[in-house]
């Protein structure tokens, strides 16, 4: 298991404090490529092929979730949609075995 952090901003900062603790061996530096539209436009291939599966249970972030997604890039916020593409795109990059 890997905690996946993006090597910008905040994140940056927070890589440099977690090389110091007992989890460093489990912290992987991401950095995206390109802009939050066009790693939308590269994850949403990937959903297209129906290698994303969410559960079907009731669960309280979905619906927010969801309509942050289905509005994109027209939201108010995207940090979630920008997390899920991310997450999408790093493991289609370094788990390309699995998609």
């Amino acid at each position: 298991m890997s905690l996946v952090i993006e090597n910008k901003s905040s994140g940056t900062r927070l890589l440099k404090i977690l090389e110091k603790t007992t989890i460093r061996d489990f912290v992987v530096s991401y950095s995206p490529k390109g802009s939050k539209i066009e790693r939308a436009v590269l994850a949403s291939e990937v959903c297209r092929k129906k290698a994303v599966i969410f559960s079907r249970r009731k669960q309280a972030w979905k619906e927010d979730f969801f309509e942050e997604l289905y509005s994109f890039p027209n939201c108010s916020y995207f940090d979630q949609v920008d997390a899920f593409n991310q997450l999408i795109l790093f493991t289609k990059e370094f788990y390309s075995d699995l998609l």
